[in-house]
């Protein structure tokens, strides 16, 4: 549809490129375009360098209750049931194509934290990142996990957002997730 938009529009140059990924992860990306702009690249440079990053941008997050998943449709009543009598919080993360899946899965949000944590350790080595805390109603929880996350070193910039009321119905409250990007 966005494609169609652009084609009626003559006197600028569009380029359209699907992020594969929403939320603070197409943020960190939006911020990186900003910064070329910035920096006076070309066009061309920044569209190539754009696409190169969103092979690069990872993005992991976690729900406070399977309830609000159930009522989407995501998941079966039984799955809900038994993820919530065992206090199983599922890491959703988005494959190449955009599609949400799960990438792990851990008993409580602090061993969740944990695990998506050590996806961001496990890639930092001497690079810099930009790392984006997205969260539905829980901004100390979140504050909390930024502290983790610098304590990792090699953090550039961290930043912590409130999702979006589209994403709040489908998710609730109590979403805290990690995306991170190579600077």
């Amino acid at each position: 549809m966005v494609k169609m938009v652009t084609s009626e529009i003559s006197d600028m140059v569009i380029e359209v490129i699907d992020s594969k990924i929403l939320s603070l992860g197409l943020g960190l990306l939006v911020l990186q375009a900003s910064k070329m702009i910035k920096e006076k690249l070309s066009f061309d440079e920044i569209i190539s360098r754009i696409n190169q990053l969103k092979e690069e941008v990872k993005g992991f997050f976690i729900v406070d209750t399977l309830e609000y998943l159930k009522k989407g449709g995501r998941i079966g009543r039984v799955t809900a049931a038994i993820g919530s009598l065992l206090s199983i919080k599922p890491i959703i993360s988005v494959d190449e194509n955009g599609k949400y899946y799960t990438f792990n899965k851990a008993r409580g949000k602090n061993q969740a934290l944990d695990r998506m944590l050590d996806e961001l350790r496990a890639v930092i080595n001497n690079k810099k990142y930009i790392v984006g805390i997205p969260h539905a109603c829980v901004k100390e929880e979140a504050l909390k996990f930024a502290e983790k996350v610098k304590s990792l070193g090699n953090i550039q910039e961290i930043i912590i957002g409130q999702i979006s009321p589209a994403l709040l119905v489908h998710s609730g409250p109590g979403l805290i997730g990690l995306v991170f990007l190579p600077m």
